[in-house]
């Protein structure tokens, strides 16, 4: 009988804990670094949008970060050492910025970052990411980069009154439940 009222009241603790989702940001394999016939590669920037978030009904956006995947390939030239940082810097707020650094001589090299959380409390929220690179310690650019972000976030049920039925019906269960287990003791 205890191990079933723990294991109700555990139900009941956890039934209102936050849950976390991610979308995918557009484009995906956004270019941030481009190669044109005849002309060395260039930075890009790239405008990535990413869909408004709406909160489940009864619940609340309480944060949100981003996770950046960046790559970069060049075919052109694999002994050549490339050493990139980059960046998702979001337009809903500064400390959401979002970086990686990758270095490496070869055909490609990536790697992911992941931004700081942002606290919010809000029924939607949308932002739009400016995604770029440069490179470090003057070295060449590759022929091709691209980065890919996810905007995560996380919804909290908001905290209700219950309604008096609901409230009389779990009390008249529990009553029951406190009845029926003296008997069994005195049995």
């Amino acid at each position: 009988m205890k191990k079933f009222l723990l294991s109700v009241a555990a139900l009941v603790a956890f039934s209102g804990l936050a849950s976390a989702s991610q979308e995918l940001c557009t484009p995906s394999n956004a270019d941030v670094v481009a190669s044109t016939p005849g002309n060395p590669p260039a930075n890009v920037t790239a405008n990535i949008s990413c869909a408004t978030v709406f909160a489940s009904g009864g619940a609340h956006l309480t944060s949100w970060s981003l996770l950046l995947n960046a790559s970069w390939q060049d075919s052109a030239n694999p002994i050549t050492q490339h050493n990139l940082q980059f960046f998702a810097n979001p337009s809903a707020s500064a400390s959401g910025n979002t970086t990686c650094t990758t270095g490496a001589s070869g055909f490609t090299g990536s790697c992911q970052g992941f931004g700081p959380t942002v606290n919010i409390f809000l029924t939607n929220f949308t932002t739009n990411v400016t995604g770029t690179a440069q490179t470090l310690g003057g070295l060449a650019l590759p022929a091709n980069a691209t980065v890919t972000v996810f905007l995560n976030y996380f919804e909290t049920p908001d905290a209700g009154v219950p309604e008096p039925m609901t409230m009389s019906l779990m009390g008249a269960g529990l009553l029951a439940l406190g009845i029926a287990g003296r008997k069994l003791r005195k049995s």
